[in-house]
């Protein structure tokens, strides 16, 4: 067998980088979470992306007497640098109205 190959039978170049190698244009962010208790009872767990142009998406599992119920997911505008305690009840506020106005 002559020379190495990459994946499919391509030969790999002496100075061909690793795909994912050196810095991505992307950064990393981490993700959010907040849990509670809805006004009609159901308890979730929610996770949210932290805010860019000034909108936090977010997605929430529900749950009754620990049994699954239903998933929502929802965005929340103009929180352009919100501190996180004003951030978090804006999110809880959005999953309460979302959840207790379709149960």
């Amino acid at each position: 067998m002559q020379g190495a190959t990459a994946g499919h039978g391509r030969r790999a170049s002496a100075n061909q980088a690793p795909m994912l190698a050196g810095s991505s244009r992307h950064e990393v962010s981490t993700m959010g979470n907040v849990c509670g208790t809805t006004g009609n009872g159901f308890t979730y767990e929610a996770d949210y992306q932290p805010p860019s142009a000034g909108r936090v998406h977010w997605t929430a599992t529900f749950r009754h007497k620990g049994d699954y119920a239903g998933m929502r997911h929802g965005c929340v505008h103009n929180l352009p640098d919100a501190p996180a305690a004003e951030l978090d009840a804006a999110i809880r506020a959005d999953i309460e109205s979302t959840w207790t106005d379709a149960h």
